[in-house]
């Protein structure tokens, strides 16, 4: 999950003026650029996500950090829009992609009763990376240039994360399937039962309750990245600097994780299909904090509801499908909304871009993001009843 960052929006962003400087693009031509390619991404990760149901979670994630290695390096050679098109595809695809579906599938099938809780620790190691990195990689961009950037991270990759994966997922339970755990504890070997077996992907993808579940959970994803892919224009509303801006991202990162782990705790409890109808009202209120605050001293608070949805938003959508869905084709199946992420981080901030060079200020765009926060919570209320339904069928 930390390893993730590399294909994150957050730091991502960071480089935004540099190679819209460098490559000469306007805000929405490079928005454009960045929307095909995770576009792109996502339909890769639709045909790969299968992949964490056929193999063991270590090489796959070994294998996915050397890619994603090999692509940062490649930074170093880029010359063109063409050539950053390919590159940025790579990137959302094997972190933003890969390695958080390999990572929150396997948390999510290794385990049972206490599935939110693995969920939200494992989510941490993504909030650690959104606090520590945007802000340094900002500093170091000023100070040593892009490209050199890129190099230092293609550098950590291949060395501390390669070797920490490797180390940490050496005694996987899917590499143990003769071992089978107290249920108390629940992790998955593969002895153990799989719960909806009849729930392939191309039963999923007809069943009319997905799609009514799935626009809204895609909101954080698209708003949320809109709102860090921009930053630097929403600064400049404001009349604050973008480096103003990014010093206070780790808000975002504290409250996610409080959020996350907390949120793990209630979803044990009550159930993902029960905190669907709420986790978007913190960021309404963002949204609207967003529209009329211009005093810096607001930006905290309005972060840190921003990240109490964020920090739901990821537990919610990898625990809901497991609700819903069961565990046997978990892997395929969460690939969907892997890719539905992928493509709402994607139409969030090209279309905002080509707003912005409508003359449609973020500000302004902020209201309209309330307004669908607040339907979407309404329309979840009404939906508790067929949820429960689904839940008690597949048990």
């Amino acid at each position: 999950m930390f390893a993730s960052m590399v294909g994150q929006t957050s730091l991502i962003a960071q480089f935004n003026g540099a190679l819209r400087h460098e490559f000469d693009l306007s805000n929405g031509q490079f928005s454009a650029l960045y929307s095909g390619a995770t576009l792109a991404s996502a339909c890769i990760i639709f045909f790969a996500g299968n992949l964490t149901d056929r193999f063991a979670a270590r090489p796959l994630a070994a294998i996915a950090l050397v890619l994603l290695t090999l692509t940062a390096f490649c930074a170093w050679v880029i010359q063109n829009p063409v050539h950053l098109a390919l590159f940025l595809t790579g990137v959302r695809f094997l972190g933003q992609g890969m390695l958080i579906h390999v990572a929150m599938t396997s948390m999510g099938r290794w385990f049972q009763k206490r599935r939110g809780r693995a969920i939200s620790v494992a989510s941490v190691g993504l909030t650690v990376g959104e606090a520590v990195l945007p802000f340094s990689v900002a500093l170091a961009i000023a100070s040593f240039g892009w490209r050199a950037v890129w190099v230092v991270i293609a550098v950590a990759l291949a060395t501390i994360m390669l070797s920490l994966i490797l180390y940490l997922f050496k005694d996987a339970p899917e590499q143990r399937p003769g071992q089978t755990a107290p249920q108390s504890e629940a992790p998955w070997s593969a002895d153990d039962h799989q719960s909806g077996g009849g729930w392939t992907r191309k039963r999923v993808l007809r069943d009319p309750l997905f799609w009514t579940l799935f626009p809204g959970l895609m909101t954080m994803p698209c708003v949320g990245s809109l709102i860090i892919f921009h930053q630097g224009h929403l600064a400049g509303l404001k009349g604050w600097s973008q480096l103003q801006f990014t010093a206070f991202l780790p808000v975002i990162a504290v409250t996610s994780a409080l959020a996350s782990l907390f949120g793990g705790a209630l979803v044990d409890r009550f159930g993902a299909w029960r905190m669907i109808s709420i986790y978007l009202l913190p960021l309404m209120l963002a949204c609207v904090g967003l529209a009329f605050v211009k005093d810096l001293i607001w930006l905290p608070a309005i972060l840190a509801l921003f990240g109490v949805t964020l920090g739901l938003s990821g537990l919610l959508i990898s625990s809901l499908w497991l609700e819903l869905y069961g565990t046997a084709h978990a892997g395929s199946i969460r690939a969907i909304s892997t890719s539905g992420v992928i493509i709402a981080s994607a139409v969030g901030p090209g279309a905002a871009g080509v707003l912005i060079d409508l003359g449609v200020s973020l500000d302004e765009q902020a209201l309209i993001f309330a307004a669908w926060c607040i339907g979407w919570s309404a329309f979840y209320t009404t939906t508790k009843g067929k949820l429960l339904s689904r839940i008690e069928n597949l048990s």
